[in-house]
Formats: structure tokens, sequence, C-alpha cells
């Protein structure tokens, strides 16, 4: 008897001992979710009304509307005045907690990446290119092309009349520079999505780095890791036939996050 009376009184010492560590562990849990939900909500913009900011609400509205009817396609929009929103929404059947396929606007990336390079002392922006790349150069590099500078690839002004190759399977250093350069570079504006993979095999050049590890450490890390969220839903519902024909499946199941997604298109396989 005695036995039994220690035993169910260790027992049920160790009950309130499991039940107080999972409050204690639902404690933590929520008062960690709510902190996260503090940041975020500090860093959403402020919201406002269009009348307030001195909007025409009828001529916002028609231009809502014109969006709706002239475009197809268009996932969300988002109006700021004063730094303040004063429109948002989302077409059907896109949510504003979606992950979205950036395109191009992994060059405002790729250059932030050619910027701190050029801060941390790697390059400079007035540095020619063809000094990085000698083994990639044509056997006859005209002129132009051996003047074009770092900051004719951040302005697209390398000098190109045409656009190099922009096939994955073509795009490369070596092709780049044997487009002609027909213009004096600096002088001549052509949108150029093989100089931005340029910047990104001269960041790896200099830095030793992709572009995408090189600013890990420098910009997404210290943004929390917001932008750098894995989501397979979209893939998932592309695979059941249930998303427009432009999201792309991504193969064997991988997660890659919003940032991966961008870089695949131009880090650079140039070798070092």
């Amino acid at each position: 008897m005695v036995s039994n009376f220690f035993m169910r009184t260790k027992l049920n010492y160790l009950v309130c001992f499991n039940t107080l560590l999972l409050f204690y562990s639902l404690f933590c849990f929520l008062g960690l979710t709510h902190s996260q939900e503090d940041i975020f909500k500090s860093q959403q913009l402020p919201r406002s009304t269009p009348t307030s900011e001195n909007v025409d609400e009828v001529i916002l509205e028609e231009f809502i509307r014109s969006l709706d009817s002239q475009f197809e396609g268009i996932h969300s929009v988002m109006v700021l005045r004063n730094g303040k929103v004063i429109c948002e929404g989302w077409w059907s059947p896109y949510h504003s907690e979606d992950n979205h396929m950036l395109f191009s606007l992994s060059k405002i990336f790729t250059s932030t990446a050619v910027g701190m390079a050029v801060e941390e002392g790697h390059i400079a922006i007035d540095d020619t290119v063809a000094d990085y790349f000698p083994k990639d150069l044509p056997d006859d590099p005209n002129y132009n092309l051996k003047a074009m500078r770092v900051r004719d690839l951040l302005t697209m002004t390398t000098g190109h009349q045409e656009e190099p190759p922009i096939n994955s399977k073509e795009m490369s250093v070596r092709a780049f520079f044997e487009t002609e350069v027909e213009h004096q570079p600096g002088t001549h504006f052509k949108y150029n999505t093989p100089a931005t993979f340029v910047q990104s095999a001269l960041v790896q050049k200099v830095t030793g780095q992709k572009v995408f590890n090189y600013l890990k450490s420098r910009l997404f890390e210290p943004c929390s890791g917001v932008l750098c969220k894995g989501n397979t839903s979209k893939v998932k519902a592309f695979r059941q036939g249930k998303l427009p024909h432009k999201y792309e499946a991504w193969p064997n199941g991988d997660k890659p996050s919003v940032i991966q997604q961008v870089f695949r298109v131009f880090e650079s396989q140039h070798d070092l």
C-alpha cells in the first residue's frame, strides 16, 4: 500500500509537471507569435483614404476599372500617396499573402549587389568591364566594347543596338561580348537583360560568391527572412491546372524562396 501511495504521488507530480510545462510552452509560443505579429504590424505601411490624401476617388476608380478591362493577368494593385496606402486590392484567385514570381525585379537586387561590392572596395563603377573578363573577349574587340564601364551595365547603356542572346542556354559573358557594340557606351539606351547577367558574373568574379549568397548576410537576413519564405502552394495549384499557364512549376517538388526564384534567372555560371 505504501509503495502504491508513493507511486501514485510520483505520478501525480509528474502529471502536474507536464501540465505546467505544456502551459509554459504554450505561453512562450503565444508570446513569440504575438511579438512577431507586432513586428510585422510595425513594418506595415500606414493606411489612409483617397480623400484624406487629396486624390479624386472617381479617377482612382476609373483607373482600377481600366486595369480590369484592358489588361489580362493582373494580380494586385496598391496605390500610395504621401507614403500611405490609399487603395489596394487583389484579383481572384490571388491574395495578399501569396508569393509571386518577380522576374525583372531581380535586376534591382543584382544592381544592389554591385553597389555593395563598390562600397566594399571590390570594384568601381567606372571600371571597364572587359578588364575583368579578358578570356571572354573576342579576338579583336572594338573600341566601344573596351570602353564599356560598370556604370553602363547598371544603366543599360552598354552601346548595344540589339540585345545580346537572352536564352538561358545561350546567355553568357562571351555571348554578351560577341554581340556588336555599335554605340559609344553611356550614350544609347537598350533594355538589356544580359547586362544584368554580366553584373552577376562580375559580383561573383570579385567576391567569390554568387549574388544570392553575397546578399544573404548583407540584405536578406537583416530583413528577418521575410523575402526568403518558401511557398509550394502555387506549384501544386499549377500542377492541378488551377492557375494560369504563366506560373512555372518548379521541378522535383523544390521549395524555392521568392528570392531564390528570382536569382535562378540571373545567377552567373561563369567559371572563376
